[in-house]
């Protein structure tokens, strides 16, 4: 992890150093209680787990926790937005969709697990604030939008062919909805994508 600028240069400190680690990883930000926090989801590729580390300023050290232990895990994307940690991401073994988020525990879901799906993952909030993944799934060459209830139920609509890969520009206000991005059939343009 390197924090800094370009004029005063660089601290560099190591997050995970155990066996074979961060292949697949992502990095987000918050503000908490007076303190700065940073964390990054990545994968123990030595172990097949989805783990998760955190640096508070208020500590100035970095936590560690093991997520989910599974059988491998790729595709990941998190978010920390109102102070919740929320980890989207692809069980390669079994070829599921997954959530993860924490409570003072840590807490798995199942999105969706009937096909080979997941080989991209988004996870976004929309603009009430509903936690949302979007998805690709191979075997029906479809993107799909999954989304969280607010009693831990998730619904899935399908919301275009293809989408081998996905990117979703969160909304930044509240007349503005989220857009998703795919990557075209013939891979070779990026189109939106709405919901149908």
């Amino acid at each position: 992890f390197a924090v800094g600028d370009r004029r005063g240069g660089y601290d560099v400190s190591t997050v995970d150093s155990t066996g074979d680690v961060g292949r697949y990883s992502a990095i987000a930000s918050a503000d908490s209680g007076g303190a700065s926090i940073v964390a990054v989801a990545y994968a123990d590729d030595t172990n097949g787990d989805l783990k998760y580390s955190r640096f508070s300023t208020a500590t100035n050290s970095w936590t560690t926790f093991t997520v989910d232990n599974i059988d491998g895990v790729a595709n990941i994307d998190m978010s920390l937005e109102g102070g919740r940690a929320a980890i989207g991401y692809r069980d390669t073994f079994r070829g599921d969709v997954k959530y993860a988020y924490r409570n003072t525990d840590w807490f798995t879901e199942t999105i969706y697990s009937t096909g080979s799906v997941g080989q991209s993952v988004d996870l976004y909030h929309d603009n009430d604030g509903a936690m949302h993944v979007a998805y690709y799934n191979r075997t029906k060459d479809a993107t799909y939008d999954a989304t969280r209830s607010t009693a831990g139920v998730w619904s899935n609509t399908r919301i275009g062919t293809g989408g081998k890969a996905i990117t979703v520009a969160e909304a930044t206000t509240d007349a503005v909805d989220e857009v998703r991005l795919v990557l075209s059939r013939p891979r070779d343009t990026v189109r939106a994508l709405d919901l149908v």
